[in-house]
């Protein structure tokens, strides 16, 4: 392996608003190491790619050889020992060159066609990515489709892109964790090798010996803008940092002294620096915390969003002709029957004055909908927030005959978010659970550490509904605009969660909602 040398109802319908590729790139590391983290990104690469099987090939260190790491595939079929040389065949072309290909038949590719490489058997179009540290190959990522499968697109290797780009922070994690560790363990005899890895490395590393002694590395010092000497203590690296590099680092230290490992995400919020963090615990040691800086691929996933909100604004823009339509129909058969019958102008002034107030709530909703979002994020008393939906909704749901609670498993769950945005979201989700309920019906609002839920014994969603429940401008209500559920996938993506959706025609529906916890 490639070794750093540098850097619950019955039938429930679920459905995740998360984007494929989006639970690929924010995979956490998996309690059986490496492996494991391979094993569940190529699963999802698998379902994303529409792929025969996927594999990936590590770089051994210090070696031009590369050795099969992890594959998946319903039909994969390579050796336990695959292996190639840098130069031979497809994948070790591609990492010779340093540059992704999408590959249909070696014989015709500019590349592959004078190294005669040979035909692949059952496989069709096929994409070799290589994962690229510092203009270093250090593995290989390889999917591949059936020969009946379209060919892979351009906007696809973008995609593996991105995956061969975390696969590659991936294993120089693994590496440098498995090295520090190592080197923690026998720390008197190796101090010198030590000393330099931790001088040598364009990764940060911050290395903590028991709960509070620290050390840090040049680079994760420039990372933190550090200026005089470096910190010994964990309260002397706190004490000199911004409010959003402390609150990661304690989350990550936290969660590696408990003894598991964890990831996370740090943003200046100021001038568009981002950086990932995974912390690991070092048996008997302490911990250790490994910083990258993610700013470009950060941004890209933000241009990726941002190409994605188009194309939904788009289709927005055909809805709201549609929409606006009808209320203009309205005001000018009443303009001019006012014009015309003078003794009816209050009633019709009154027509048109609902239907521009109508206008008026439809552009409101486009407008925040469209809007970026800017979270204030706080730590937020989940318990004492939804007191406060409740209590403002209650006479709601009593003119409804519908039974309000609020159930809480945690004391009072805390979470970091927007709790002006989280207000938002549940208030939403609550008002719709209302709606969609009988006389006699109930809603509840659970509380848990990760969330809530909110639950109703309604009349339920087919799974054609549920499939289309957060598309801009669908509505099941005879008033509704369409846009709730859209902007509260919106707030919800903003803080990294997720939005889980079951229902049953004529039993109910649960809208479970996952954030952050404190």
């Amino acid at each position: 392996m490639y070794e750093c040398t540098s850097t619950e109802m019955t039938v429930p319908r679920r459905t995740n608003a998360r984007d494929p590729l989006a639970d690929i790139l924010e995979l956490s590391p998996s309690p059986d190491g490496l492996g494991g983290y391979l094993a569940n990104a190529l699963r999802g690469v698998v379902d994303l790619f529409e792929a025969h099987h996927a594999t990936v090939f590590i770089r051994e260190s210090n070696s031009s050889h590369f050795e099969l790491a992890a594959v998946q595939g319903p039909q994969a079929v390579v050796p336990a020992q695959a292996s190639f040389d840098l130069g031979e065949g497809i994948a070790g072309a591609a990492a010779e060159e340093g540059e992704p290909m999408i590959v249909d038949d070696p014989e015709l590719h500019p590349t592959l066609s004078t190294r005669r490489a040979k035909g692949r058997g059952n496989v069709g179009s096929s994409m070799v990515v290589p994962l690229l540290l510092s203009g270093v190959c250090i593995g290989v990522l390889n999917i591949a489709r059936a020969p009946q499968k379209p060919s892979f697109d351009r906007n696809a290797l973008r995609k593996a892109r991105a995956v061969a780009q975390h696969l590659a922070l991936a294993v120089n994690n693994a590496a440098l964790v498995d090295r520090i560790s190592s080197a923690l363990a026998d720390a008197e005899s190796l101090r010198a090798s030590r000393d330099i890895l931790f001088e040598s490395l364009e990764a940060g590393l911050i290395a903590i010996e028991g709960t509070e002694k620290v050390e840090l590395n040049p680079a994760v010092l420039s990372m933190l803008r550090w200026t005089g000497p470096a910190p010994a203590t964990w309260r002397g690296l706190l004490r000199k940092l911004p409010h959003y590099w402390k609150h990661a680092l304690t989350l990550a230290r936290r969660a590696a002294l408990q003894g598991t490992s964890a990831r996370t995400t740090v943003h200046d919020g100021q001038e568009s620096r981002y950086w990932s963090l995974t912390a690991s615990a070092v048996p008997n040691r302490g911990a250790v915390i490994v910083v990258h800086d993610t700013t470009e691929i950060e941004l890209e996933r933000q241009d990726s969003e941002r190409t994605k909100r188009m194309a939904e604004i788009g289709q927005m823009a055909a809805a709201i002709a549609h929409e606006i339509r009808n209320p203009l129909t309205s005001i000018l058969a009443s303009a001019q029957v006012i014009r015309d019958v003078s003794e009816a102008s209050a009633e019709f002034a009154s027509v048109i004055e609902t239907e521009v107030r109508k206008l008026d709530r439809l552009c409101g909703d486009f407008l925040e909908f469209s809007k970026s979002l800017r979270l204030e994020v706080s730590r937020v008393d989940l318990l004492k927030l939804a007191h406060q939906v409740i209590q403002s909704e209650l006479p709601r749901s009593v003119e409804a005959g519908v039974k309000l609670a609020l159930i809480s498993e945690a004391r009072s769950p805390k979470i970091l978010a927007d709790p002006l945005r989280v207000e938002q979201v549940l208030r939403n989700l609550v008002l719709n659970a209302i709606d969609a309920c009988r006389p006699g019906d109930s809603v509840e609002v659970e509380l848990a550490e990760w969330g809530f839920e909110v639950r109703d014994t309604g009349a339920g969603m087919s799974p054609e509904t549920v499939g289309k429940l957060f598309m801009p401008f669908f509505t099941t209500k005879a008033k509704g605009t369409g846009l709730g559920l859209s902007n509260v996938r919106k707030i919800v993506d903003a803080h990294g969660g997720t939005v889980e959706v079951e229902s049953e025609l004529g039993k109910g529906s649960t809208f479970r909602v996952r954030l952050k916890k404190d």
